[in-house]
């Protein structure tokens, strides 16, 4: 079994001839424009048109790539998880991607010489108290002949969890572990200076690393790959990149070598293979991750547009954003009542012209307020590019990839997390058949 490795989650397991292709993101621009790759890509779509099959792990954009999937043949069978809403099935069935490999969380699938078991998430949130939480991502175990890798991209493993896996599958040949967080937190949280901002991207890297140390030592893979994550802020949001909780691969590699000398550490650049069978690397000499060199990329991509700034914010586009969003309060009241969600927390949303959007997760109600009249604590208010607002409500914008996106600046007061809160405002938008009309 050999693992070429492209970049971010995507790469390509071989073994007997038959090639799987993971999360193949290859375009620049996802979530509506800012995530960029670094170092910048070589490989293109067409290349990577032979392989015999593609596992996508969940419906994020630098998971679930339009722009790349659209030249790959839509024939191919179509590895996901067969979990609850199924939102990816739907997006790939529109793509035109109808052989889908569907697996249920824990169950196991023959393709090829590959016994493949998909698992669901691991926990609502890894490091924070959630009843909601992630309901999107998947992770798979690969196994072929006498070999096994372990794909766990974004799906963060639980204490529990990994000792449950290595139960389950014995030890994995190569595990491809999650060890960054694309978290809008600290970079977009303007409640917080400078000086803070940059102490907690720090202690989250910290957190992130220290966590990937405790699931490696629990599942002891022969090799260990720090893997997915990897991205810059391109555009008007690239000053929001030191203040971003990751880290490159390396730094990740470093860390969990430091703590635990005896495991053995992958680190590749895009288009080296990795033989599980001999433990060894082909391709050119490795080039370690250049931090400096990256950040001047960043900067040499401040003058990059992102789609939604095309477009003009008429008196049409006005009224229609003030008219979807009492709309949109009531879809997302909807969700919480069917979720069973609600909270005395205070969300305002910035409409432009001097005014909030108003609305409490306890109950129903919602209205405009003057931007200059104080904030009911708790609360959270978000400000972002009204043309960006706009698509978001009548979905053709999603509100949870703009704020991975970094696109969105919060205000919270206290300083505390809800995952919740950020779960329940994707379903900020109108309704289907609202938006079909509009």
């Amino acid at each position: 079994m050999r693992f070429t490795f492209i970049d971010n989650a995507c790469g390509i397991v071989e073994h007997d001839g038959f090639r799987i292709l993971s999360d193949p993101w290859l375009s620049e621009g996802a979530f509506d424009g800012s995530w960029y790759h670094f170092p910048p890509l070589r490989t293109t779509p067409q290349e990577l048109c032979a392989v015999d099959a593609i596992y996508v792990s969940h419906i994020h954009p630098d998971h679930f790539d339009q722009a790349t999937l659209a030249v790959l043949p839509h024939d191919l069978p179509v590895i996901v998880l067969d979990q609850g809403k199924n939102y990816l099935h739907r997006a790939l069935a529109a793509a035109g991607f109808d052989r889908l490999v569907k697996i249920p969380d824990g169950k196991s699938a023959q393709l090829g010489p590959f016994a493949l078991t998909a698992y669901k998430p691991f926990a609502t949130d890894i490091f924070h108290e959630s009843t909601i939480g992630n309901v999107i991502d998947s992770s798979l175990a690969m196994e072929a002949g006498q070999y096994k890798l372990y794909n766990g991209n974004d799906n963060n493993l639980t204490l529990e969890a990994a000792e449950a896996m290595r139960r389950r599958h014995g030890t994995f040949d190569l595990a491809l572990l999650k060890y960054n967080a694309a978290s809008p937190y600290p970079a977009c949280f303007f409640n917080l200076d400078e000086q803070r901002r940059l102490a907690e991207a720090a202690r989250i890297r910290e957190r992130n690393l220290e966590h990937l140390v405790r699931v490696t030592e629990i599942l002891q893979p022969r090799c260990m790959m720090p893997f997915a994550g990897n991205f810059v802020y391109a555009g008007k949001q690239w000053r929001k990149n030191r203040f971003l909780g990751t880290t490159t691969w390396d730094a990740a590699a470093q860390y969990v070598a430091q703590h635990l000398p005896a495991q053995k550490m992958l680190v590749m650049n895009e288009g080296q293979t990795y033989d599980l069978a001999s433990g060894t690397i082909a391709g050119s000499a490795y080039k370690p991750v250049d931090r400096n060199a990256q950040d001047k990329y960043a900067e040499g991509l401040a003058d990059v547009t992102y789609p939604y700034e095309s477009e003009t914010l008429d008196e049409d586009a006005r009224a229609r954003m003030r008219s979807a969003l009492p709309i949109a309060r009531a879809n997302l009241w909807r969700m919480q009542q069917q979720l069973g969600f609600t909270q005395a927390y205070n969300m305002y949303v910035d409409v432009a012209d001097g005014e909030y959007f108003h609305f409490s997760f306890a109950d129903a109600a919602s209205g405009f307020a003057a931007s200059d009249a104080p904030c009911k604590r708790p609360y959270l208010r978000a400000a972002m590019d009204p043309r960006l607002l706009l698509q978001i409500l009548e979905r053709r914008a999603h509100w949870n990839n703009v704020e991975i996106g970094g696109h969105i600046d919060f205000f919270r007061d206290p300083d505390v997390y809800y995952p919740d809160v950020h779960v329940m405002l994707s379903f900020l938008h109108v309704p289907q058949r609202v938006a079909k009309i509009a």
